[in-house]
């Protein structure tokens, strides 16, 4: 165990959203799962990492439309603010 983190980024869509992927020890907090799953994944593979988390910051169309396929691909425990949650489209 190295406990050393690593910060990874890519842009996404036409609102050139940005992700951030936290990474550190195999495991991946992805911050935004915003759009262009496949991209976020292979950041996640480059990185070394399995994404075991994901972060909303907020529950804008433009930074969740990744969110689902990511969580189905990983498996990953998903966090959002309580009040924000009942509008995303996952749990």
């Amino acid at each position: 165990m190295t406990n050393e983190i690593t910060l990874h980024h890519i842009s996404v869509s036409e609102m050139d959203n940005n992700c951030y992927l936290l990474a550190a020890d195999g495991e991946g907090l992805l911050i935004d799962a915003a759009d262009d799953a496949p991209a976020i994944l292979a950041m996640a593979e480059k990185a070394g990492v399995k994404i075991t988390k994901v972060l909303t910051t907020h529950r804008h169309w433009d930074h969740v439309r990744a969110l689902e396929e990511v969580l189905a691909a990983t498996g990953a425990t998903h966090y959002a603010a309580f009040l924000e949650s009942p509008a995303l489209p996952a749990p």
